[in-house]
């Protein structure tokens, strides 16, 4: 073939392939995940691979935390390291172990 245009142009095989994959979305459409359902699985994934804010050294109560005293590590199961802004300033209402994790309950 020759014309302008043939560099533009699909083969039989790649208008073949394009109709399976349109195909194949159709079906994927059809039958969308249900999140809730994908997100039950992966909890205990995410409790195994998670991380929470842990104590870097022993704290007593009454501590006013800073960043030095934090560090995130695994497992999940206590307040989360997206939440270390809002953890920073704020004091232990009981004393924290080396490599406990935080919970909201333990600060003021």
């Amino acid at each position: 073939m020759f014309g302008p245009d043939v560099a533009a142009s699909v083969t039989t095989r790649e208008l073949r392939q394009l109709v399976e994959g349109v195909r194949y979305l159709n079906a994927a459409l059809a039958a969308p995940v249900d999140k809730d359902q994908v997100a039950a699985e992966l909890a205990p994934m995410r409790a195994l691979f998670g991380r929470s804010l842990v104590a870097r050294c022993a704290l007593p109560a009454g501590h006013v935390l800073a960043l030095s005293d934090l560090i995130a590590k695994k497992p999940a199961g206590g307040i989360p390291p997206t939440q270390l802004e809002s953890v920073i300033g704020r004091s232990l209402r009981r004393p924290l172990h080396p490599d406990e994790p935080l919970r909201e309950s333990y600060l003021d």
